[in-house]
Protein backbone atom coordinates (compact mmCIF):
# COMPACT_ATOMS: atom_id res chain seq x y z
CA UNK A 1 0.00 0.00 0.00
CA UNK A 2 1.14 3.52 -0.83
CA UNK A 3 1.48 6.39 1.48
CA UNK A 4 0.37 9.38 1.44
CA UNK A 5 3.49 10.98 0.57
CA UNK A 6 3.98 9.01 -2.26
CA UNK A 7 1.11 9.64 -3.25
CA UNK A 8 1.55 13.44 -3.94
CA UNK A 9 4.45 13.04 -5.62
CA UNK A 10 2.83 10.47 -7.65
CA UNK A 11 -0.06 13.38 -8.38
CA UNK A 12 2.39 15.78 -9.02
CA UNK A 13 4.37 14.01 -11.76
CA UNK A 14 1.22 13.44 -13.94
CA UNK A 15 0.31 17.22 -13.33
CA UNK A 16 3.57 18.52 -14.69
CA UNK A 17 3.37 15.42 -17.71
CA UNK A 18 -0.08 17.22 -18.80
CA UNK A 19 1.23 20.29 -18.07
CA UNK A 20 3.81 20.16 -20.36
CA UNK A 21 1.12 18.81 -23.22
CA UNK A 22 0.08 22.41 -23.00
CA UNK A 23 -3.20 24.64 -22.50
CA UNK A 24 -5.29 23.23 -25.86
CA UNK A 25 -4.41 19.85 -25.17
CA UNK A 26 -7.30 16.99 -25.00
CA UNK A 27 -5.54 15.03 -22.19
CA UNK A 28 -5.34 18.05 -20.09
CA UNK A 29 -8.82 19.41 -20.67
CA UNK A 30 -10.15 15.65 -20.07
CA UNK A 31 -7.89 16.11 -16.96
CA UNK A 32 -9.88 19.25 -15.77
CA UNK A 33 -10.76 19.30 -12.40
CA UNK A 34 -9.08 15.72 -11.74
CA UNK A 35 -6.30 16.95 -9.66
CA UNK A 36 -7.95 18.90 -7.22
CA UNK A 37 -9.98 15.40 -6.70
CA UNK A 38 -7.00 13.74 -6.19
CA UNK A 39 -5.90 16.35 -3.59
CA UNK A 40 -9.10 16.26 -2.19
CA UNK A 41 -8.99 12.24 -1.41
CA UNK A 42 -5.16 12.42 -0.50
CA UNK A 43 -6.05 14.98 2.36
CA UNK A 44 -9.47 13.55 3.56
CA UNK A 45 -8.69 9.56 2.97
CA UNK A 46 -11.52 9.20 0.42
CA UNK A 47 -11.99 7.13 -2.59
CA UNK A 48 -13.89 9.83 -4.92
CA UNK A 49 -13.48 10.08 -8.96
CA UNK A 50 -15.04 12.98 -11.27
CA UNK A 51 -17.22 9.48 -12.94
CA UNK A 52 -18.80 9.51 -9.63
CA UNK A 53 -19.21 13.48 -8.94
CA UNK A 54 -20.65 13.28 -12.73
CA UNK A 55 -22.90 10.40 -12.01
CA UNK A 56 -24.27 11.95 -8.77
CA UNK A 57 -24.92 15.37 -10.14
CA UNK A 58 -27.06 13.63 -12.82
CA UNK A 59 -28.65 11.93 -10.38
CA UNK A 60 -29.24 15.21 -8.63
CA UNK A 61 -30.43 16.41 -11.77
CA UNK A 62 -33.02 13.86 -12.69
CA UNK A 63 -34.26 14.18 -8.83
CA UNK A 64 -34.55 18.31 -9.47
CA UNK A 65 -36.29 18.16 -12.51
CA UNK A 66 -38.44 15.28 -10.78
CA UNK A 67 -39.46 18.15 -8.20
CA UNK A 68 -39.77 20.98 -10.45
CA UNK A 69 -42.22 18.94 -12.49
CA UNK A 70 -43.87 18.41 -9.24
CA UNK A 71 -43.84 22.25 -8.35
CA UNK A 72 -45.59 22.76 -11.81
CA UNK A 73 -48.12 20.33 -11.16
CA UNK A 74 -48.99 22.22 -7.97
CA UNK A 75 -48.67 25.40 -9.29
CA UNK A 76 -51.18 24.52 -12.07
CA UNK A 77 -53.54 23.21 -9.45
CA UNK A 78 -53.02 25.77 -7.22
CA UNK A 79 -53.76 28.71 -10.03
CA UNK A 80 -57.37 26.40 -11.14
CA UNK A 81 -58.05 26.70 -7.29
CA UNK A 82 -57.35 30.54 -7.64
CA UNK A 83 -59.57 30.68 -10.60
CA UNK A 84 -61.87 28.90 -8.63
CA UNK A 85 -61.95 30.89 -5.72
CA UNK A 86 -61.97 34.56 -7.92
CA UNK A 87 -65.12 32.96 -10.03
CA UNK A 88 -66.83 32.03 -6.44
CA UNK A 89 -65.71 35.44 -5.00
CA UNK A 90 -67.05 36.81 -7.89
CA UNK A 91 -70.49 34.75 -7.12
CA UNK A 92 -70.23 36.14 -3.96
CA UNK A 93 -69.91 40.15 -4.32
CA UNK A 94 -72.44 39.45 -6.81
CA UNK A 95 -74.58 38.25 -4.05
CA UNK A 96 -73.62 40.15 -1.62
CA UNK A 97 -74.77 43.54 -4.08
CA UNK A 98 -78.07 42.08 -4.40
CA UNK A 99 -78.02 41.65 -0.79
CA UNK A 100 -77.05 44.64 0.16
CA UNK A 101 -80.01 45.85 -3.12
CA UNK A 102 -82.67 43.59 -0.74
CA UNK A 103 -81.48 45.57 2.93
CA UNK A 104 -81.85 48.67 1.29
CA UNK A 105 -85.12 48.05 -0.23
CA UNK A 106 -86.21 46.35 3.59
CA UNK A 107 -85.05 49.64 5.48
CA UNK A 108 -86.94 51.48 2.83
CA UNK A 109 -90.37 49.44 3.65
CA UNK A 110 -89.26 49.76 7.30
CA UNK A 111 -89.46 53.18 7.23
CA UNK A 112 -92.80 53.66 4.98
CA UNK A 113 -94.11 51.56 7.62
CA UNK A 114 -92.52 53.14 10.18
CA UNK A 115 -94.06 56.43 9.16
CA UNK A 116 -97.49 55.07 8.19
CA UNK A 117 -97.69 53.33 11.98
CA UNK A 118 -96.83 56.82 13.30
CA UNK A 119 -100.01 58.15 11.45
CA UNK A 120 -101.98 55.65 12.29
CA UNK A 121 -101.29 55.86 15.84
CA UNK A 122 -101.52 59.64 15.24
CA UNK A 123 -104.73 59.03 13.86
CA UNK A 124 -106.21 56.63 16.35
CA UNK A 125 -105.25 59.38 19.18
CA UNK A 126 -107.01 62.08 17.29
CA UNK A 127 -110.20 59.63 17.54
CA UNK A 128 -109.88 58.98 20.82
CA UNK A 129 -109.59 62.33 21.68
CA UNK A 130 -112.80 62.64 19.49
CA UNK A 131 -114.30 59.66 21.56
CA UNK A 132 -113.42 60.97 24.72
CA UNK A 133 -114.89 64.53 24.00
CA UNK A 134 -118.70 62.82 22.55
CA UNK A 135 -118.55 60.66 25.62
CA UNK A 136 -118.59 64.07 27.60
CA UNK A 137 -121.42 65.58 25.89
CA UNK A 138 -123.53 61.93 26.51
CA UNK A 139 -122.49 62.24 29.50
CA UNK A 140 -123.81 65.79 29.62
CA UNK A 141 -127.18 64.37 28.16
CA UNK A 142 -127.71 61.91 30.18
CA UNK A 143 -127.28 63.73 33.51
CA UNK A 144 -129.75 66.62 31.97
CA UNK A 145 -132.27 64.09 31.22
CA UNK A 146 -131.77 62.08 33.64
CA UNK A 147 -134.86 62.89 35.23
CA UNK A 148 -136.88 61.47 32.39
CA UNK A 149 -135.02 57.93 32.20
CA UNK A 150 -137.79 56.49 29.65
CA UNK A 151 -137.61 59.50 27.63
CA UNK A 152 -136.35 58.24 23.96
CA UNK A 153 -133.66 60.92 23.68
CA UNK A 154 -132.02 59.53 27.20
CA UNK A 155 -131.57 56.36 26.33
CA UNK A 156 -130.31 57.20 22.87
CA UNK A 157 -127.69 59.57 24.89
CA UNK A 158 -127.32 56.28 27.81
CA UNK A 159 -126.70 53.84 24.32
CA UNK A 160 -124.42 56.44 22.41
CA UNK A 161 -122.25 56.79 25.59
CA UNK A 162 -121.41 53.08 25.70
CA UNK A 163 -121.12 52.81 22.14
CA UNK A 164 -118.41 55.31 22.28
CA UNK A 165 -116.83 54.50 25.22
CA UNK A 166 -116.46 50.77 23.29
CA UNK A 167 -115.05 52.51 20.54
CA UNK A 168 -112.50 54.68 22.92
CA UNK A 169 -111.45 51.65 24.25
CA UNK A 170 -111.04 49.45 20.77
CA UNK A 171 -109.01 52.77 19.68
CA UNK A 172 -106.79 52.53 22.96
CA UNK A 173 -106.15 48.99 22.53
CA UNK A 174 -105.20 49.69 18.44
CA UNK A 175 -102.72 52.38 20.33
CA UNK A 176 -101.05 50.26 22.96
CA UNK A 177 -100.87 47.12 20.28
CA UNK A 178 -99.14 49.84 17.75
CA UNK A 179 -96.37 51.46 20.26
CA UNK A 180 -95.94 47.63 21.90
CA UNK A 181 -94.48 46.67 17.81
CA UNK A 182 -91.79 49.22 18.67
CA UNK A 183 -89.89 47.19 21.07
Amino acid sequence: MTTKEQERKALEKIRKIVEELGENSYVATAFEGCFEVAEENIDNDWACSMKQRVASADSETITAQQNFAKANRKIEMLQDTIKCLQKRNSELEVQNGQLNGLCNEYEDRLADYEEAKQEVIRYLGHRSSECEKKMAGWAEQVVDLSECPADIAYKDAVKWYKETREERKKVQHMIHLLLATNK
